[in-house]
């Protein structure tokens, strides 16, 4: 074989390898693609949180939707004094809504592997998962990322309590589904998990495809 020819080979040998990512590499470009969708699905306005539109405590006024939101089945069985309170509250949601403001949460890099395989492996019921690797990898922001509502920083001396955290990605074997595991906390005494099922689609691009939460604080 003329020297050329293997000189060529050679060339296309070496920077074909260097040009193919590894796994750790695709797992940390599909999150970082898909991160502004993982946070307006998973993270929540703390202002909102809890506050429950009155009557609190009357089963007779509450029932509650798939998200655990609640919802006054009939208005016209509040007292006049709940009808004001009921106002008043709505009024605070209104002012909350209209603010242009941005929730800080702070986004911790350091992705670990689901813990509870057998729970997540429900949602990968047509395959086994893949995974075998048990190590930690780090997804470094470049910067501060702006998702509706939400300001996420890696920053660890920003000045908030709330918190995010995403885990590793645990695919099927042949990569058309994964699950991760998120969490969400606010100030310590509050918070929500989830798992979310991603998929590829037919073209190629991946996409969050049910939203399941498995803890509420």
């Amino acid at each position: 074989m003329p020297k050329v020819i293997r000189f060529l080979l050679l060339i296309l040998l070496v920077t074909g390898c260097k040009s193919k990512p590894t796994d750790n590499e695709f797992e940390k470009q599909l999150l970082y693609d898909l991160f502004p969708a993982i946070v307006d699905a998973t993270c929540i306005d703390v202002r909102k949180y809890g506050n429950l539109p009155p009557p609190l405590k009357n089963d007779r006024y509450l029932r509650f939707n798939e998200e655990e939101f609640p919802i006054i089945l009939d208005s016209s069985l509040l007292t006049v004094d709940e009808l004001s309170k009921l106002a008043l509250w709505q009024q605070k949601m209104d002012s909350i809504n209209a603010d242009t403001s941005r929730l800080l949460i702070r986004f911790n890099p350091v992705l670990k592997p689901i813990k509870d395989i057998v729970f997540a492996q429900r949602f990968l019921s047509d395959t086994a998962p893949t995974n075998t690797d048990t190590a930690s990898i780090l997804l470094n922001l470049e910067g501060d990322i702006i998702e509706g509502r939400f300001r996420i920083t890696s920053d660890v001396n920003a000045n908030t309590g709330n918190r995010f955290s995403l885990s590793r990605i645990l695919f099927n074997k042949i990569q058309t589904k994964g699950i991760i595991d998120v969490s969400f906390s606010c100030k310590g005494n509050c918070g929500r998990g989830y798992f979310l099922l991603i998929k590829k689609g037919s073209n190629g691009k991946w996409f969050i495809s049910k939203v399941k939460q498995t803890w509420i604080a």
